[in-house]
């Protein structure tokens, strides 16, 4: 293998990698705060509204999660305002 399929080779799973580690990360904060906004007297809408102004711009691959987890929680978000 040639060095430069070598590297688009390892360029393409290091990307995949991130790619489902982004997912990941977006699932287990949803699941978690799901549970947190379950609990009394927590507004769920209030709450993913909150959490989608306190997520930091960053920049590299920890975009890929932060924008992963902004779309996650922008949809919970309007989940939990069409629900009411």
């Amino acid at each position: 293998m040639e060095q430069n399929e070598l590297a688009s080779a390892v360029a393409q799973a290091v990307g995949q990698a991130l790619g489902e580690m982004s997912v990941g990360v977006a699932v287990v904060i949803l699941a978690a705060t799901d549970a947190v906004s379950k609990q009394t007297g927590i507004d769920r809408a209030q709450l993913f509204q909150d959490m989608l102004g306190n997520l930091p711009d960053v920049e590299g691959a920890a975009r890929n999660v932060v924008d992963v987890v902004r779309e996650t929680v922008g949809a919970a978000l309007r989940d939990a305002k069409a629900a009411g």
